[in-house]
């Protein structure tokens, strides 16, 4: 944990494949450093549920056919972006504008509780431009292997899995733009070893403890 008060809100930004740990990552920051996480999914998932702020644009522009007892269903959704790169973007321009001005609203909102590490959970770092909000982007990496494992435990099929992250960017393109690498590829413990490598690196150059 920060043996001072920061003088100033330090933002990290988390990025990385699917089911590359992202969010297991993001929630030992919060329990090593305080960090205050903002999940882009989460703001995501909020927004498409029924009153939500995206939710008439997105049955606007893929039909009420998504819709399940008057929510959409993400897994019909899901199935209708990943099969088609046009239709992805599309949901991506409804989506984003409204992720990213939450995001903002959040990290004000945080700011005004005073000085904090707040850390940005978010899939599409890079791709959303989200990265410029950040003081420090690191990207998440595991094995295909390793993800794919993961997301057969999560409920989806190998070949859904592989469509979606056909859809993201290369790990290898998230890895090259960050500032470090986290490999979640091994068990809990190694990967909170290196978080806590990387906060006490943190601490001594930009917060002089």
């Amino acid at each position: 944990m920060l043996r001072k008060p920061l003088k100033k809100n330090f933002i990290i930004g988390i990025t990385g494949q699917l089911a590359t740990g992202k969010t297991t990552v993001a929630t030992m920051f919060s329990e090593e450093a305080g960090a205050q996480v903002i999940n882009a999914d989460l703001l995501a998932h909020r927004a498409l549920r029924n009153q939500g702020a995206c939710f008439k644009k997105v049955v606007k522009a893929f039909g009420a056919d998504i819709l399940h007892e008057g929510q959409i269903d993400r897994k019909k959704l899901a199935a209708i972006v990943f099969a088609s790169p046009a239709k992805l973007k599309k949901l991506e321009s409804i989506l984003h504008p409204f992720v990213i001005r939450e995001t903002r609203r959040h990290i004000s909102l945080i700011k005004k509780a005073g000085p904090k590490v707040i850390v940005l959970d978010v899939p599409l770092l890079f791709e959303s431009g989200m990265d410029k909000l950040a003081d420090l982007t690191i990207a998440v990496k595991a094995g295909k292997q390793i993800q794919l494992a993961r997301c057969l435990r999560q409920g989806l099929s190998r070949s859904e899995a592989e469509k979606r992250m056909r859809f993201q960017w290369p790990m290898a393109e998230n890895i090259r733009r960050a500032d470090m690498i986290i490999d979640n590829g091994g068990t809990a413990a190694q990967t909170r070893k290196q978080i806590k490598k990387i906060w006490e690196v943190l601490q001594r150059r930009y917060f002089k403890i």
